[in-house]
């Protein structure tokens, strides 16, 4: 018994520490929504993303994420509205979830914007023990013995996001609440922490149609090594984007992204291992697919007398990248 709970202990272990327990993304630059609500609506457009994830592709029970999200503005901007549902596959383990989010965001100056976000969430944590190998003769733990185990629990989430004309900063807090799901009194099955994300980058205009994004990300949990993402990407015309980044005692990145005419998006990032798993585990890939829906054309005001539409130009904020 105790050699199955060991073994046991080492797969679930697995699923709790990987990526600090959330999701993991090499382009959440282009993907900001999924770990931060209050970008809910921030560019205007209403977009919808999936985002396919590989992991460790040498690695039998490869760490696998995918995710599909809508978001968008309402309220003439001032709110946002999303959702988003993913599934998180590590071997024998899954975290699959579904998010509503809003946003409320201010306009402090002409060009910069001060958003809130609030999320609530519900997963489904499931185990199944039949795809792994055990001697159960005599065995009386009802997670091996049964083969399958399911638990739910919601959550919410929190984050905030300044930007300006020339920068951008944020935080979040994707779960509020810590998770501890037991199958006996003293063997957790779940026990997810607080983990905080905060990010800010530079927009550099190196000329009319380059320019440099250097960006910053922190992650920390409670338990594990603060994780610092450094990344730098160009933007070449709005239309491709060349991008690398270090991740902290993980990997190396290299990512590129194109677009057309504001209305798709395609991004592809690989993921270079560089810790001491890299002879085990293998490199990682990540794909992200964008839809843009056109924005409404605001109704114009009629000047009296000349039967004219008074156009103003409303400012665009750009993506960080």
């Amino acid at each position: 018994m105790k050699k199955i709970i060991s073994s046991l202990s080492l797969v679930l272990f697995a699923f709790v520490a990987n990526a600090q327990q959330q999701p993991l993304f090499s382009q959440y630059m282009l993907n900001p929504f999924v770990i931060n609500p209050s970008m809910a609506g921030t560019f205007g457009q209403t977009e919808l993303k999936t985002v396919i994830r590989s992991q460790w592709t040498d690695f039998t029970g490869q760490p696998r994420v995918k995710t599909f999200s809508l978001n968008g503005a309402v309220n003439g901007g001032k709110m946002g509205l999303g959702t988003y549902v993913f599934t998180d596959v590590i071997g024998p383990a899954s975290k699959t979830g579904v998010n509503g989010s809003y946003a409320y965001h201010i306009k402090t100056a002409k060009n910069a914007t001060l958003s809130f976000g609030l999320s609530g969430m519900f997963y489904l944590y499931k185990l199944n023990t039949d795809s792994l190998s055990f001697d159960i003769r005599g065995n009386t733990d009802n997670v091996v013995s049964k083969g399958n185990y399911r638990a739910f629990a919601p959550n919410a989430g929190f984050g905030m996001y300044y930007k300006a004309e020339k920068y951008y900063a944020g935080i979040s807090i994707p779960e509020l609440m810590p998770v501890k799901i037991t199958s006996t009194a003293d063997f957790f099955l779940v026990q997810q922490k607080q983990h905080y994300f905060l990010n800010g980058g530079y927009f550099l205009k190196a000329s009319d149609a380059v320019t440099l994004i250097p960006s910053v990300m922190m992650k920390y949990v409670q338990g594990a090594p603060l994780q610092i993402d450094a990344n730098v990407n160009v933007d070449i015309k709005k239309m491709v984007t060349l991008g690398a980044s270090y991740r902290t005692g993980d990997a190396i990145v290299f990512m590129i992204s194109f677009g057309y005419k504001d209305i798709l998006q395609l991004g592809y990032a690989y993921d270079l291992t560089m810790s001491p798993l890299k002879q085990y585990v293998g490199m990682s890939h990540e794909i992200m697919l964008c839809y843009k829906f056109k924005k409404k054309a605001p109704e114009q005001p009629k000047e009296g007398g000349d039967g004219e539409d008074k156009k103003e130009e409303q400012p665009k904020q750009e993506e960080p990248k």
